[in-house]
C-alpha cells in the first residue's frame, strides 16, 4: 500500500516509500501504514493515515515533543527521545 503524503516535503525530510508484499513482514508491524525513521525506530503506525501527517513528520524528526496527533482507533505513536 502506497499512502502518499507532501508532509515531509514541506519540511524537507527525506522519504522512501517501500511497499511490503511479504505478508509475515507486514504481520510484524501490526498497522496498515507505518512511519520508519532512518535509524530504523518504528515512530508511528496505524491502519489509516493521520489526520495530522505534518505533526507526526514533527515528532519523528524531533522538533515536537507534544504527542503528535489525537490516536484515532488502531493508531499507535512511539515516544521519540
Amino acid at each position: 500500500m502506497r499512502a502518499r503524503s507532501s508532509a515531509p516535503r514541506r519540511r524537507t525530510t527525506r522519504r522512501c516509500i517501500v511497499p511490503i508484499d511479504d505478508p509475515a513482514i507486514a504481520k510484524l508491524y501490526e498497522r496498515r501504514l507505518v512511519l520508519v525513521r532512518p535509524d530504523g525506530h518504528v515512530a508511528w503506525r496505524g491502519d489509516a493515515a493521520p489526520a495530522d501527517p505534518q505533526a507526526v513528520i514533527d515528532v519523528a524528526r524531533g522538533a515536537s515533543k507534544a504527542p503528535p496527533v489525537q490516536m484515532q482507533e488502531g493508531a499507535h505513536a512511539a515516544a521519540v527521545r
